[in-house]
């Protein structure tokens, strides 16, 4: 429970980054969320200077939670019409599971 905690508090820090060149704090933030396999970046590292968007949160709880697999392997439908494809899994796991 208190990782749990501790995880969501990491992940409400992230999701407050502002659009501009990351702090150290920040760093540390998404360092610690990597090492959780919450915050995984992408093949141009965490991008902490772009602005996240609801799938990069739902993405996160949907890790936190450990349905991360689930996700990726279902096929899941939702309404919402600006997901990207790396994030309709997650996106629709949550849809379909009222999160």
């Amino acid at each position: 429970m208190k990782k749990i905690i501790i995880a969501m508090a990491l992940v409400m820090s992230l999701l407050t980054l502002s659009a501009f060149a990351a702090t150290t704090n920040q760093q540390n933030t998404a360092d610690a969320l990597n090492s959780m396999g919450l915050f995984l970046g992408t093949d141009q590292g965490y991008e902490l200077d772009k602005q996240l968007m609801r799938s990069d949160g739902i993405t996160m709880l949907v890790r936190l939670i450990g349905k991360e697999t689930e996700a990726k392997s279902g096929k899941y439908d939702h309404p919402f019409t600006d997901v990207l494809d790396w994030a309709k899994g997650y996106v629709g796991y949550a849809y379909e599971n009222g999160i």
